[in-house]
């Protein structure tokens, strides 16, 4: 992959959306689009009829957690049957060794690799000492395994919990069936007073080293890349709801999250770490935690096993003569029919999606080639 650190493009971000993609080369392969927050969800009205406060840091979280558990209701109902929240978890839980120089160092070389990725056993022993605690504090157990995204929602609507977690749209759906006020509240580092709003980017890209020997597709690539950070680029991409923008010449795009951009203000911003296989390796690595099979040093050791595993099993479903880019998201479908309000979009029944590739092309037909970009106005 090429660095891309010392063109134009990158002074447009706020610096707080590259200090993670820098590596201690001051190099930087990958940047982020805009951003989506994801917080704790709390639910104030309860909060306020037990006479609980709402923490500021870490101690008080704990403290908080208690007293929900002493009068019988969850803390904190988590979706952990989803390998995204097992993810989250990790990096939630240990923020501020993830926010450390040795963490971010860590997580850019890990993005860049093209083989094994090594691990700082020291750094990653906090993270899983951290982790551990953070379970535990939050009263979560090894029922907590089975709880999905629907169980674990239920939960917080019924005020069975007092807590949950989320985007600005989740939060808005809950407030619709919710007959409380709702709060948001940061995720808080063990190590300091700091806390953070924790945020993924709607993507993430790089630039092909082979760029370099041809300056007209380069020119072209950034072009596309500062039409992509545009704002309209953004909203198409992220469909401009309760999106944090990254490119400082574009204004604030959460008009609809009330409260969200002051409480930003004073709060840190870490942007995850998420590469595919960290979602399979946090999954086992906290599954094993809760089940009580795995001490701190095993989850540790099954992580790092998982993330590089040699994915062997896998074999293709169909061949594709031309490459595509597939997306399958309710958000993809609104920007096509924004982009061109005349397309149909039939949606796959009951199926999965290499059953439904086999079916199409069970014939020996191949798709339309792919087309030229979709050209957005700056």
């Amino acid at each position: 992959m090429k660095n891309i650190a010392s063109y134009d493009v990158v002074s447009k971000y706020y610096s707080y959306a590259v200090e993670y993609y820098k590596d201690t080369d001051d190099e930087i392969q990958w940047l982020p689009i805009c951003a989506i927050p994801q917080t704790i969800i709390a639910n104030k009205t309860l909060f306020d009829q037990y006479g609980i406060k709402v923490p500021e840091n870490y101690e008080e979280y704990v403290q908080v957690c208690q007293q929900f558990y002493d009068k019988g209701i969850k803390p904190y109902s988590m979706d952990l049957a989803e390998d995204w929240s097992n993810q989250e978890i990790i990096q939630a839980a240990a923020i501020g060794e993830f926010t450390s120089l040795d963490g971010i160092d860590w997580r850019n070389k890990a993005e860049t690799s093209a083989g094994e990725i090594k691990f700082d056993d020291v750094l990653w022993k906090r993270i899983f000492s951290e982790t551990s605690q953070f379970l535990k504090d939050s009263h979560f157990s090894k029922e907590d395994i089975n709880v999905n995204i629907n169980t674990g929602t239920q939960m917080f609507v019924e005020e069975k919990s007092a807590m949950f977690h989320g985007q600005p749209t989740d939060m808005q759906k809950l407030q619709d069936q919710m007959d409380a006020e709702l709060i948001r509240i940061p995720y808080f580092s063990q190590t300091s007073d700091s806390s953070f709003v924790y945020m993924f980017p709607s993507l993430n890209i790089a630039f092909n080293k082979k760029l370099e020997k041809n300056k007209e597709k380069l020119d072209t690539a950034l072009d596309v890349l500062d039409c992509m950070i545009s704002e309209q680029g953004q909203k198409l991409i992220a469909d401009g709801s309760g999106v944090i923008s990254l490119n400082t010449d574009v204004p604030s795009m959460m008009q609809n999250v009330p409260g969200l951009e002051e409480e930003i203000k004073d709060t840190s911003i870490y942007i995850r770490y998420s590469a595919q296989k960290s979602f399979d390796a946090s999954l086992e690595a906290v599954h094993g935690l809760l089940s009580g099979k795995m001490d701190e040093m095993q989850a540790y050791n099954a992580f790092r096993s998982a993330m590089n595993s040699k994915d062997s099993k896998e074999k293709s479903t169909v061949n594709f003569e031309n490459e595509y880019s597939i997306l399958l998201t309710d958000t993809t479908k609104s920007i096509l029919k924004k982009i061109n309000p005349k397309c149909a979009i039939e949606q796959i029944g009951d199926t999965t999606l290499s059953s439904a590739w086999i079916a199409a092309m069970s014939n020996g037909q191949q798709p339309s080639a792919p087309e030229d970009y979709i050209e957005v106005e700056k």
